[in-house]
């Protein structure tokens, strides 16, 4: 499978592997590790009302992505996403185009991609550390994603 056509509105993204890196994604070493939300870029996105994808102010108009878990706690943990963000997404990833059919088995990243511990004290590895929620959900049947429109 191709990579989808990259929207306008993200050209100025950098790419890995033909697809968009979305703003909020973590990265180690340079690398990004997608479905790995870096914690400081998620707070600013939604502190500052950005996409998560383009990282440009949200519009009026916006979509955020949900599962049904998300709905039963009352909140989004992404932060919004524009319609061109969207649509380009539900193509690139694997989550929510269904070409993944459950979550990693492991946490996002445990080692150091050359397979030796990360000992870099400005990497931001250990706040990647598994959460309860990644815990539970760890090699389960991935969960329905929505997206909401909101204003």
């Amino acid at each position: 499978m191709s990579a989808p056509a990259i929207p306008a509105a993200c050209a100025h993204r950098p790419t890995h592997g033909g697809l968009v890196v979305p703003y909020v994604s973590f990265e180690h070493n340079g690398l990004p590790v997608f479905g790995g939300l870096a914690p400081r870029k998620r707070t600013r996105a939604f502190e500052n009302a950005l996409c998560q994808i383009c990282e440009r102010p949200l519009d009026r108009w916006f979509y955020v992505l949900v599962r049904p878990l998300d709905v039963d706690a009352g909140y989004a943990p992404e932060p919004g996403l524009h319609p061109p963000c969207l649509v380009y997404s539900e193509r690139a990833c694997p989550m929510l185009n269904g070409n993944r059919t459950s979550y990693r088995a492991g946490p996002i990243i445990s080692r150091h991609p050359a397979g030796r511990p990360c000992d870099d004290p400005a990497c931001s590895c250990p706040a990647t550390a598994p959460t309860a929620e990644s815990q539970v959900r760890a090699g389960r049947k991935a969960d329905d994603w929505d997206a909401w429109m909101l204003s």
